[in-house]
């Protein structure tokens, strides 16, 4: 049976006058004169003895489970600051990582506009800047992390978990390893996200302390309080320094996530459980042609129109069904009268409504229905004489290609 991982010792304090000492380096006792990185209490050197590891131990016999994380911390912060050499992670997917030296850092500068306090701004030698946070136990929470997209600054984040209490490791880990890093934001990469298919996107959800695992797409459309839609594809419409973001098909809240590699996505808050995948394609769908149709001058759909041979009248072979073409043929709806566009349409004395429905006026003979199938969420429209055309979605490539290219009706 595996031994219980040993519980590592603090070794590092910080002494009168704020900055990390070894255990080994001061006097033992209360005459170390050092006090807890986290909960800034008095500490005893236990550094007498050789049968046991030195270390420090609180004065007050407490437990403070922050001690160590804190020293580490602290630690990362100070070294990139006197040594101001720090490994970036590749700014494109299949980039390479680059080793960077700057002129100097500051640690804890409190930004007033933003309101947030990065761990350490490191300045280039052309006064441009990137800020650096230090995961342990607590990595740039969802609002942070929304902050910094949305005001376009540089920014990644650096997993210390794998790092122990040790000064040459912990700066070897910083300046040469190119693991455990992410950008939060790098303005040379800003659309960064990885568009896949349905049941490709692992989240975890929390109810009363209870996590299970759910199995979703990556989402990146999402509408605000105003219900205007936006997507994590053109992030001059993010801005969660001012506006809320709901799912564009529950409606529940969601976030902008920041995954390992620096893709962003959106995901519902913790305690909301997050619809079906096929149900999210199916109404974003319908209210991005809907926006489209409301927003863009023109509405293009390509409508099949029937060329029969132009020898029909000199073959004795000629039938209609075997020698004609259904050839596309595009047409701006806007341009021949369609001035509207309404989803969740019902026509008198029908059963179901249909997702959106083009219309001349009030003229329903010519009006066009859409029908969007999104694999298990859609209906079987009813024999309608009216023109039908399927919009077919299985994933979120087939959403993007709704904001700009025509629709096509199909024979």
């Amino acid at each position: 049976m595996p031994q219980p991982k040993q519980k590592p010792y603090l070794t590092y304090a910080l002494d009168a006058d704020g900055k990390l000492i070894h255990v080994d380096c001061v006097s033992t006792g209360l005459a170390c004169k050092c006090f807890c990185p986290h909960c800034k209490s008095e500490l005893v050197a236990k550094n007498g003895g050789n049968r046991k590891v030195h270390h420090f131990a609180h004065a007050n016999g407490s437990d403070c489970v922050g001690a160590i994380e804190s020293a580490l911390h602290k630690m990362a912060k100070d070294i990139l600051q006197e040594h101001k050499c720090l490994m970036l992670p590749p700014v494109l997917q299949n980039g390479i990582e680059t080793q960077k030296t700057f002129e100097k850092v500051e640690i804890e500068i409190f930004d007033k506009e933003l309101c947030l306090r990065p761990d350490c701004i490191a300045y280039t030698e052309r006064d441009q800047f990137i800020w650096v946070e230090f995961k342990r136990s607590h990595e740039v929470d969802v609002k942070k992390a929304g902050k910094i997209i949305s005001a376009r600054v540089d920014c990644i984040e650096i997993d210390l978990n794998s790092c122990e209490l040790d000064p040459t490791k912990v700066r070897n880990y910083i300046e040469s390893s190119c693991e455990g890093r992410k950008w939060i934001y790098n303005h040379e990469n800003p659309q960064t996200f990885l568009i896949c298919n349905k049941n490709s996107y692992a989240q975890y959800h929390n109810f009363d302390d209870e996590y299970y695992f759910e199995q979703r797409m990556s989402r990146h459309i999402a509408v605000d309080e105003q219900n205007t839609i936006v997507s994590l594809y053109n992030l001059d419409e993010i801005d969660t320094n001012k506006h809320s973001y709901f799912c564009i098909a529950c409606g529940k809240e969601v976030y902008i996530d920041v995954d390992d590699w620096g893709n962003y996505s959106f995901l519902h808050l913790d305690g909301n459980t997050p619809c079906e995948d096929d149900f999210y394609l199916h109404e974003a769908a319908k209210k991005v042609l809907y926006g489209r149709f409301n927003t863009l001058q023109k509405f293009d759909v390509y409508i099949p129109q029937i060329h029969l041979c132009e020898k029909r009248n000199q073959c004795s072979f000629f039938n209609e069904t075997d020698c004609s073409i259904a050839i596309p043929i595009l047409y701006n709806l806007k341009a021949h009268g369609y001035d509207s566009c309404e989803i969740e349409y019902k026509f008198p004395n029908k059963l179901f409504s249909y997702d959106a429905v083009l219309k001349r006026s009030d003229d329903l003979k010519t009006a066009i229905v859409i029908i969007i199938d999104a694999d298990t969420c859609h209906i079987e429209h009813e024999n309608l004489k009216n023109r039908a055309i399927e919009v077919i979605v299985r994933c979120e490539n087939d959403i993007f290609k709704l904001y700009e290219e025509p629709l096509r009706e199909e024979r």
